[in-house]
């Protein structure tokens, strides 16, 4: 594992990250979670918020979303779950593609 990495936001709202960029542990947790809010969303929305980086690497509020919206590539690279129910449990969910 490559390690966990716990922070609280001025406002007191609390993140968490396991494994550093495009590690297989940070596509596991995606898998996991995104899965796990899949599910969660269709009872209560959970709301998406659409950052990006401007030219000095800080992040730029661009949208929020009122769905879940989930980045596919990689969601079960190193989540095991048949393809089947995965297609189900995401179904609803919003897909967003990338720009490459």
């Amino acid at each position: 594992m490559s390690g966990a990495r716990f922070a609280r936001d001025r406002d007191g709202n609390f993140y968490y990250q396991r494994g550093t960029s495009g590690s297989s542990d940070q596509r596991y947790c995606h898998g996991i979670y995104g899965h796990f809010f899949a599910i969660v969303d269709e009872e209560k929305p959970v709301p998406t918020y659409f950052f990006t980086y401007d030219s000095r690497n800080r992040f730029v509020f661009d949208k929020k979303e009122d769905s879940l919206w989930l980045q596919f590539f990689d969601l079960t690279t190193n989540f095991a779950m048949k393809p089947d129910e995965s297609r189900k449990i995401l179904e609803h969910v919003g897909r967003i593609k990338p720009r490459w």
